[in-house]
């Protein structure tokens, strides 16, 4: 591969899996899709053979304008995996402006059957200006409405 007059060697997906899988692993592996793992829908048609069947689709959703940021979206790429046996988690998850946005995210996630997993990022102690950020210190205290919304979420679950 080659870009802004660099290149480089990629080992590539299954190369990986096979490697992991020699060392008697047989713990799941989280393959991501393109687009700084936002675009999930060519996963199917590229996921690796693996011998211990515990591939996990995982995708990146920040609500940034990278494309797949809508139930719709969600639901025809990462419904489609799911239908195929395999599990899906949106393995980061965020918001740059501290908005509600991850709301829809987290309720279609829990609405799904079976479930899509989903974890926020990040516990950074800033404002989201910087970055997506859940809490505001070093005490945890939580950012608004993003870490507040995550914060709540997570309890009404339990």
């Amino acid at each position: 591969m080659s870009g802004k007059g660099c290149s480089w060697t990629v080992v590539g997906t299954q190369s990986v899996v096979n490697i992991v899988r020699a060392t008697g692993a047989t713990n799941p592996i989280i393959i991501a899709g393109l687009n700084y793992s936002n675009d999930l829908s060519q996963w199917l048609t590229r996921v690796p053979a693996d011998s211990s069947k515990a591939i996990v689709a995982g995708a990146h959703v920040y609500f940034d304008g990278l494309g797949c940021e809508d139930s719709t979206c969600w639901t025809s790429e990462d419904g489609g995996i799911q239908a195929a046996g395999y599990p899906v988690v949106v393995d980061e998850f965020g918001d740059f402006t501290c908005s509600t946005e991850i709301d829809q995210l987290m309720n279609w996630g829990d609405g799904r059957s079976p479930q899509a997993g989903y974890w926020a990022w990040s516990f950074n102690p800033f404002s989201c200006a910087k970055g997506p950020s859940l809490i505001t210190d070093v005490a945890g205290d939580p950012t608004t409405p993003y870490g507040s919304d995550f914060q709540a979420h997570l309890i009404s679950l339990q």
